[in-house]
């Protein structure tokens, strides 16, 4: 059987709602143990003194960052993340310059009459 004109159906996703979410924003570490693409995840977290403090900037301490999580990702899959990182970033990046844009000559995107 010849394999011209056939393509390699996408693999069906089976959702878990079992997994649970984690949150962060701050990336600690990225390595490469040779097998897999290691990322360390955390939470910035600033706490006051007492229940009651209202947070001072001027005089708080530098933060510190919780790990919240660590993800390994095969090469393959790590490559797959890249990529959908990639096109998020330039869809952002296109959306911005269009917000730009748009802020530069208001008029450009109204419709004649």
């Amino acid at each position: 059987m010849s394999s011209i004109g056939k393509t390699n159906p996408k693999p069906r996703v089976v959702d878990n709602a079992a997994v649970g979410e984690l949150y962060a924003n701050k990336v600690i570490s990225t390595t490469f143990d040779g097998g897999s693409l290691i990322l360390t995840v955390g939470v910035t977290r600033v706490l006051p003194n007492r229940i009651d403090d209202v947070p001072d900037p001027s005089n708080m301490a530098v933060p510190s960052v919780h790990v919240t999580g660590r993800i390994a990702l095969s090469p393959a899959a790590a490559v797959e993340a890249i990529n959908g990182l990639s096109g998020l970033l330039q869809m952002a990046q296109a959306q911005i310059a269009q917000a730009q844009a748009l802020a530069i000559n208001p008029t450009a995107n109204k419709v004649a009459s």
